[in-house]
């Protein structure tokens, strides 16, 4: 059956596949009783606009649901498919869009199309089911990284890179705009400034950030202000535009790509036309009604700011997408149902729990919830005061050293590119003689000697002149000649110059040699082979020499917070603590007057309170819960002293008490009865029916005393169908809950005697 298939028969049309009736809302009918819904795909609440309805029914009437006939690529090509792609590409700052059925199977051809075996992917680790579905085809190489993990991604970047430039494929980088799950952003800025450097393509899943984020409801590549650097970029209908299908947006030549490979949409029928009328009517309301969107963010704000009010942690959501974990539906439950199973009596016995119950009844479990949240923030800020000392420790015991190369190197003032010219200056002060004597002779070759070469150029150049007139050629070389013998005389003046230029200076090559020489030590001191390099380890040195200063002063403050916070802490804590106090008095009396409505006169309970000097995060109390049953006996701590039955008694005149203050929708007992029968049963069954006055009580009991105290009767027994044994529940009438009990009352037959007590229990 699958993951969720083997729950089908528990829940079905309850938890999975409710049925919903009336106008689409967020509130809807449910079994035929009014209800709450979270979860409907409408987020700008276009799917009740009137020009949205008008627009879809006036294309429903003019063409049907059947047109266009056939595939896109066969016969379902029209021109409205046309104009909303040519919307889309243009909204999304795109050179061309291509429409798809359903974004889901649109995501799984995508990826199919986009890439084959030599290729790399490199996807985040909380992506959506389509795209670990379209992954599944892939024959080529995966990385996946840790969600929004910018270290862990840049390391599969680098493996993906190898691999690829092995096979000769490329990368593809799959990442989600918002993601549907926790509601936080992918961090698309810093997935991009790896781009350059490692060569790939970007595939951003927006489907809830598609009409919802972004100045103008483009999406989370407009909201982080990176749409030219997003490669694909996929949006779906079925969120912001409450309708069906979807779109990928990219270059022209990717999108004649996908169109003429995307199988999920080769070899599957069109859009039908209301559809795409009415998608093109919901984008222009989203990009001519910008209230929408805001009136979106105005519920979503007060939704999430109200939850965060409350307690519930909505984790790293920043976008219309409002979390709900197990624990916060656990915490809920808690709220609104209260559960004492069989098992829950031996939590009397233990101490967080009876202050628990102390506190209840001192109404401050508000204040204690404030006080340990407080708490909990105060301890995280003396572990960070821990670190920072640690670090600042370290940091201290290298700043001598660190700032001795610092100064170093400052001293040093080096400047980028003097390496080089130097390096050179010297190089020509080193070998000034040589390079005299070299451009020396070659001048006197060129014109100081007797047979030098520009003498012997221009007698040439006078010979052949006087016979030029006499063939055109020589003519010609003539004039190249003369052109030499310019650039000749030239090239002497020039070198004659370099040889004025050139001075043999012994100092200045000292200095430089020793400037050199300064910087040569340096590299080698620091391992890098640049001025460059060793400029940038002074910045880093003199960064490190302020983080221990401004640790400092961070170290100075933080403590100045604690120290606040902890004033703050005891006075909330002292009037926790001064709460609890006053009301023991009066919580003993209650219970013992509870108690000897049980049959329990001579029951003593006593509260124990000890006040500690140092803070806990239950504040600067802990107390223990004394009893004695009978005359005599000391008080002594629960699990030391009670029998079962008397257990059972305590435990419910406790929640008795508690339930009123608490004021829960619902409390159930689960054989709260044990150890308990006879009379005792009667008044049991007496309190729970003066909690149900202001409650709703529900009861698992095998006692007809408690039973007859019911206003609903329903019949819990097990069923074996298939080899497996289930649970079955059944609504009692009245003559059945007479049957019922009666069968309590005579151990499962029904006799006469037992039949009347039955209909005296339920009518007292």
């Amino acid at each position: 059956m699958g993951p969720l298939g083997q729950y089908a028969d528990v829940g079905y049309g309850y938890y999975y596949f409710p049925k919903l009736e009336g106008e689409i809302s967020n509130h809807m009918t449910f079994r035929g009783k009014p209800m709450i819904v979270w979860s409907l795909n409408n987020y700008l609440g276009l799917a009740n606009h009137p020009e949205v309805r008008e627009a879809d029914a006036r294309a429903a009437k003019e063409y049907g649901m059947a047109y266009p006939m056939g595939a896109r690529m066969m016969s379902g090509q029209t021109r409205f498919h046309e104009q909303l792609e040519q919307e889309l590409a243009a909204f999304e700052n795109k050179e061309a869009a291509y429409l798809l059925n359903y974004g889901y199977m649109g995501m799984v051809s995508i990826i199919d199309s986009l890439i084959d075996r030599h290729d790399v992917v490199v996807y985040d680790s909380e992506a959506h089911a389509c795209i670990l579905d379209g992954l599944r085809m892939h024959l080529g190489k995966r990385f996946v990284y840790p969600h929004n993990d910018l270290e862990k991604f840049e390391t599969s970047l680098k493996r993906a890179r190898k691999l690829a430039d092995q096979t000769g494929g490329g990368i593809l980088v799959i990442t989600e705009g918002v993601y549907g799950m926790a509601g936080d952003l992918g961090d698309l800025p810093g997935i991009l400034q790896f781009k350059d450097k490692y060569g790939f393509r970007l595939l951003v899943d927006d489907a809830h950030g598609f009409g919802t984020m972004g100045l103008t409801g483009a999406g989370t590549t407009e909201e982080q202000k990176v749409m030219q650097g997003v490669d694909v970029y996929f949006g779906t209908f079925a969120k912001a535009m409450a309708g069906i299908g979807g779109f990928v947006a990219t270059d022209k030549a990717v999108i004649k790509s996908l169109a003429f490979n995307m199988r999920s949409q080769i070899y599957a029928k069109s859009l039908p036309m209301p559809m795409v009328i009415g998608a093109i009517k919901r984008l222009e309301l989203l990009k001519t009604k910008p209230e929408l969107k805001a009136q979106l963010w105005t519920i979503v704000n007060a939704l999430q700011k109200g939850l965060k009010n409350k307690g519930f942690d909505l984790g790293r959501t920043a976008s219309p997408v409002t979390p709900v974990n197990l624990n916060q539906l656990k915490d809920l439950g808690d709220r609104l149902v209260n559960i004492h199973s069989q098992h829950a009596i031996t939590t009397l016995n233990q101490a967080n729990f009876q202050l628990e119950i102390l506190d209840d009844y001192a109404s401050v479990r508000t204040l204690m919830k404030e006080f340990r949240e407080k708490f909990k923030f105060l301890k995280r800020q003396q572990s960070e005061l821990a670190a920072l000392n640690q670090e600042e420790k370290r940091l201290r015991g290298e700043t001598d050293y660190l700032q001795f190369l610092f100064e170093e190197l400052d001293k040093a003032a080096l400047i980028e590119g003097e390496q080089q010219e130097m390096e050179d200056k010297l190089a020509l002060i080193t070998h000034a003689e040589q390079i005299k004597n070299g451009i020396s002779h070659s001048t006197h070759l060129l014109e100081g000697a007797d047979q030098n070469l520009l003498m012997g150029l221009s007698e040439t150049v006078a010979i052949l002149r006087n016979i030029s007139s006499f063939h055109q050629e020589i003519s010609e070389i003539v004039g190249r000649l003369e052109s030499n013998l310019i650039d000749i005389k030239d090239l002497t003046k020039e070198l004659q110059r370099l040889e004025d230029s050139v001075q043999m200076d012994p100092q200045e090559a000292e200095r430089l040699a020793n400037r050199l020489d300064l910087i040569y030590r340096l590299q080698k001191k620091h391992l890098v082979s640049t001025v460059e390099d060793l400029i940038r380890i002074r910045s880093e040195i003199a960064e490190m020499l302020h983080k221990t200063e401004s640790l400092e002063e961070q170290i100075v403050k933080l403590e100045r917070e604690i120290e606040l916070a902890s004033i703050e802490l005891g006075k909330l804590a002292e009037t926790v603590s001064v709460a609890r106090t006053k009301s023991i008095p009066h919580f003993e009396k209650e219970i013992c007057g509870l108690l000897t409505k049980l049959g329990m006169p001579s029951a003593r309970f006593l509260v124990n309170s000890t006040k500690e000097e140092r803070l806990t995060a239950d504040g600067f109390d802990s107390v223990k819960f004394l009893f004695s049953a009978n005359k005599g006996v000391t008080p002594d701590e629960v699990s030391k002293i009670a029998s079962g039955g008397e257990l059972s008694r305590l435990m419910l005149s406790i929640k008795s008490m508690i339930s009123q203050k608490n004021l829960l929708p619902t409390v159930i007992f689960d054989e709260i009865d044990s150890g308990v029968s006879g009379d005792i049963a009667g008044k049991v069954g007496a309190i729970l029916k003066r909690m149900a006055g202001n409650m709703q009580v529900i009861v698992i009991t095998h006692l007809p005393q408690i039973a007859g105290k019911g206003n609903t009767h329903y019949w819990a027994y097990k069923e074996d169908f298939d080899g497996i044994t289930r649970s079955k529940f059944k609504k009692l009438n009245l003559e059945e809950r007479v049957e019922e009990i009666a069968k309590m009352v005579s151990s499962d037959r029904v006799t006469e005697a037992s039949y009347q007590t039955a209909k005296e229990l339920l009518t007292n």
